[in-house]
């Protein structure tokens, strides 16, 4: 009984403790809205490309901004059109040609009330948030360093409050597919899966940790939803154009500019744009994938035991095994920065909040972890990138992959715990 009541003391102000650390981000997020100079970037090229689907294009190939074609799914597309609408954005000035953009100051942003996108902004940040902190506690991680990765990161509430990049409902909609895991809601998280994958090509680098975890857990019918899903949310692009839709919004050989390029600017532009260097970094991550998934537990006891696998002797308490089922997801997605092709700003976004837990994850003293976390963090606040701050950030990523390899057996413990049983 103590015991229990222990236990429900410590829910109750570990709820508390979020409360107040949501209600802070909130507030902070507020004096940054009305203090902060907002930058514009790519919110109207948003505006735009919704406005063409508006006036009743289908064809992806036809659709564009000032910054390009349209390169993002279908469900960014319904997304932001929803935005357009609840932001007024004005149709003249999201149709303007891409030489006549900048023509007036009413236009700006295609002449919509930028200061109620920031603050759906601050929603989707603020409900991020409380996602994450159900992910780190379900990992085994306390809200104290939530508090100081989120309310620390200039670079992040920038992303959210003052860009208004595309990346935040992206990875609202992953962590709460991550938050589905920590349930153990496999078919609700391959759902959230395929809505987050819906709005950014990036969701694919959790791909291999969905599909080992779901398809051993719910077989090939539990990707028949979200598959289906994936198809309902395109289907007027299909219908129009299906090789356009697939070639833009999915392609996987896209190009991107040495300038902006945060983990590769120490490389000249030719080497950068090197198709050896795209084949080099391919091959690394899929090796990287099979090194881990071979030999670093990503189908170790704990996530057999979760997923109905046959393994022999006691079975580890499903808490270990929705916590390594995470732990696994996080994995796969790091590796997959590690060894991408370029990192911009905005693609911080992709592993931020899940750097403690893969810190914590290594065998690393505490002065290293945080020594990590600071030189990530410091890489992405240097504007623009340069040689020295490209170099920092890969040294972190590689320290990190090795603290990942190095780290205990993933379940390490409920087996030692099972053996003195």
């Amino acid at each position: 009984m103590s015991r229990f009541l222990s236990s429900s003391a410590s829910s109750r102000s570990a709820a508390l403790f979020g409360c107040l650390l949501l209600a802070g981000e909130t507030g902070l997020g507020l004096l940054i809205i009305h203090r902060a100079r907002y930058t514009e970037i790519d919110w109207k090229a948003y505006m735009q490309e919704v406005q063409a689907v508006a006036d009743g294009e289908r064809d992806y190939t036809a659709i564009g901004a000032n910054t390009g074609p349209l390169v993002y799914p279908a469900g960014f597309v319904w997304l932001y059109l929803g935005l357009h609408r609840l932001t007024g954005a004005d149709p003249d000035c999201c149709r303007l040609p891409p030489t006549e953009v900048s023509e007036s100051a009413r236009c700006v942003s295609g002449g919509g009330d930028v200061r109620t996108a920031q603050y759906i902004g601050l929603g989707v940040s603020v409900a991020t948030l409380a996602l994450v902190l159900r992910v780190y506690r379900a990992c085994g991680l306390g809200a104290m360093l939530c508090t100081l990765r989120c309310l620390c990161s200039y670079r992040v509430h920038s992303l959210y409050l003052l860009r208004l990049f595309n990346d935040g409902p992206a990875m609202l909609l992953l962590f709460a597919f991550l938050a589905a895991y920590a349930r153990r809601s496999y078919a609700a998280g391959a759902l959230l899966f395929s809505a987050a994958l819906s709005v950014k090509m990036n969701a694919l680098l959790f791909a291999p940790a969905l599909a080992l975890l779901t398809l051993r857990e719910c077989g090939w019918a539990g990707a028949v939803p979200a598959l289906g899903r994936q198809v309902a949310t395109a289907w007027p692009f299909l219908r129009a154009n299906a090789a356009g839709y697939l070639g833009r919004a999915f392609e996987l050989s896209r190009a991107f500019e040495h300038r902006w390029s945060v983990n590769w600017a120490m490389l000249s532009p030719a080497a950068f744009g090197s198709a050896a260097l795209a084949r080099g970094l391919l091959a690394a991550h899929l090796c990287l994938l099979l090194a881990f998934a071979h030999w670093r537990g990503l189908t170790s006891t704990p996530c057999l035991s979760l997923l109905g696998g046959a393994v022999r002797g006691p079975l580890p308490p499903r808490d270990d095994a929705a916590r390594h089922a995470l732990q696994v997801a996080l994995s796969c997605n790091f590796i997959g920065i590690a060894a991408a092709r370029s990192l911009h700003y905005q693609f911080y976004l992709y592993y931020f909040h899940s750097l403690p837990v893969l810190l914590w994850m290594t065998p690393f003293p505490p002065a290293l972890r945080l020594a990590l976390w600071i030189g990530i963090e410091g890489a992405y606040n240097v504007y623009p990138p340069t040689a020295a701050s490209s170099t920092l950030l890969q040294l972190c990523h590689v320290a990190l992959l090795l603290g990942l390899w190095l780290a205990r057996e993933p379940g390490g413990d409920a087996k030692a715990k099972a053996k003195t049983t």
